[in-house]
């Protein structure tokens, strides 16, 4: 299985348009550092991909790839709103997400929605694929957890989110391959609806062998200040910070695939 990350911000992007704040001038002066709202590709053993959340208009980037579905996290414009355009794809696109009015007019006029209930599995791009329940201020989100049969490798993404329910963690009796887990904020925030670095990091732990770190706010510390934070404070530990146009595959080191991204963009 590999991943490819497409956007990694949180819902205004980096930099915020009429913003001046450190991360946004870090942004602005180097273009490495700039982010987009939450889209993500899974490409399977078998040469299938899958979408997970479309917050920005996607179609350039995927273009010609067997695309073989959608996951939805939740109906936030920053999660959903790349979807108004995917939904012209020529071949009728599987869309799952949960449960929402808006989905009709969001997905028309040939994307098919499917709403499955947390905790049942099921297929989709030739994986299995199992739905759980994130805290986001009550506005009903999903995690998922992707299982590849042919590696047995098991990715968690966990956005947006504050934490992770009790029902959800049980899931994770055998640690995941890697999990991508929200890092909204800066470790001193506190917020009902994301997780700061240091909460995103003791959580992504707990659940997964590695972790990348993504829906990166504005508000959060800019990009260098977040790397020397994981240097300091858990330096040894398999965690890493999401960028857009990173790619990873989880039959390697987190770190060796932030190693190549950063020799390719430096």
């Amino acid at each position: 299985m590999k991943i490819f990350f497409l956007g990694t911000s949180g819902s205004e992007g980096i930099p915020c348009p009429g913003c001046h704040c450190p991360s946004c001038e870090e942004a602005r002066r180097q273009t490495v550092f700039r982010r987009q709202p939450s889209a993500l590709l899974v490409f399977t053993e078998r040469g299938k991909a899958l979408l997970v959340d479309a917050g920005m208009d996607v179609t350039p980037l995927i273009d010609g790839l067997p695309l073989g579905g959608v996951l939805l996290t939740h109906w936030h414009a920053d999660h959903f709103s790349g979807l108004a355009r995917l939904s012209w794809h020529q071949a009728p696109l599987p869309i799952v997400a949960p449960t929402s009015p808006l989905a009709k007019a969001v997905i028309a006029p040939r994307g098919t929605l499917k709403s499955p209930r947390p905790f049942e599995a099921f297929r989709l791009a030739g994986l299995e694929i199992t739905p759980f329940p994130l805290n986001h201020a009550g506005f009903p989100t999903y995690g998922y957890l992707l299982r590849e049969e042919e590696t047995d490798h098991r990715l968690a993404i966990l956005w947006d989110t504050k934490g992770c329910p009790p029902e959800s963690l049980s899931l994770f009796e055998k640690k995941a391959t890697l999990a991508l887990v929200d890092a909204t904020y800066a470790p001193e925030v506190s917020a009902a609806n994301h997780n700061n670095l240091e909460e995103a990091i003791s959580l992504g732990l707990s659940l997964a062998e590695e972790v990348f770190l993504t829906h990166i706010s504005h508000n959060n510390w800019p990009a260098l200040l977040i790397e020397t934070y994981l240097a300091t404070h858990c330096p040894h530990e398999p965690v890493a910070l999401a960028y857009d146009g990173l790619k990873h595959e989880l039959a390697v080191s987190l770190k060796n695939s932030l190693s190549l991204w950063t020799a390719a963009v430096v």
